[in-house]
This record gives structure tokens, C-alpha cells and sequence, in this order.
């Protein structure tokens, strides 16, 4: 059991580097798909202007949607584990 903590110092939560940029690109990420409205839209528009994705996705929709990840995968997008489940309401959240 933890009983009590002390940092000397606290970690950053990322490290952003620099590596290989080029002039007038970006990354295109998506998170939480895939989702049966959505995701084969952006699929469709991504193919038509021919722009690669990247795809974090929830391992529980990508579960139920295997088709989807399929197809992201054969359309030559990067995919990544964004976590396995979590309600939108817990990191969205209305400004007041």
C-alpha cells in the first residue's frame, strides 16, 4: 500500500521534438473511432485527396468495428491505441 508520495520535481506530461519536418505539412489524428457515422466519411474525403490519417482508437469500438480498422489499415493510415474505453463526457466537457 502507498502511503504517501513526494515528487523533487514533476514530470512533464509530453516532450514535444522536432524531427524530419517539412515545410507545409501537417498530421491529420483522429481520436476515439472508430465510429459507423463518422469515421468512413473522413475515410472517403481522406481518399478523395488522397491525405493519410492517423487513427487513435478506442479498443472497445475498434472491437465492435473491425471493418472500419481494416479498412483504415488498407487505405494506408497509421493507427494507434488511444486506450481501450472511455466516456466522451469524462474529457469533454462544456464551457460555462
Amino acid at each position: 500500500m502507498i502511503v504517501s508520495e513526494k515528487y523533487e520535481a514533476y514530470p512533464l506530461s509530453y516532450d514535444i521534438d522536432q524531427i524530419g519536418a517539412a515545410k507545409k505539412k501537417i498530421a491529420l489524428s483522429f481520436d476515439d473511432g472508430p465510429d459507423r457515422r463518422w469515421t468512413p466519411k473522413i475515410l472517403d474525403i481522406l481518399k478523395e485527396k488522397k491525405a493519410p490519417g492517423i487513427f487513435f482508437v478506442i479498443g472497445d469500438q475498434a472491437n465492435r468495428a473491425p471493418d472500419l480498422l481494416k479498412r483504415e489499415y488498407n487505405e494506408g493510415h497509421e493507427i494507434g491505441n488511444h486506450t481501450w474505453t472511455h466516456r466522451p463526457s469524462t474529457i469533454y466537457r462544456a464551457h460555462k
